[in-house]
């Protein structure tokens, strides 16, 4: 079992960040249905931000790329 962390911004035009969001988590369910997932849509600033009172996150969250 994983936890997996869903954060994407909007596809301009198609589709908002929140849906986006939970098609992408509805997909990963169907294959993996026992990982963890949270959705944290974001926005790059350049449409307006996100609610953040509809996502919020309890604590920073620290990743590692390599």
């Amino acid at each position: 079992m994983s936890t997996v962390v869903v954060a994407v911004d909007s596809f301009k035009g198609s589709i908002g960040a929140a849906e986006a969001a939970e098609t992408i988590s509805h997909a990963w369910r169907t294959v993996r249905p026992d990982d963890d997932v949270i959705l944290r849509p974001m926005a790059d600033g350049g449409e307006g931000p996100s609610p953040r009172s509809r996502w919020p996150c309890p604590a920073p969250v620290g990743c590692r790329c390599s």
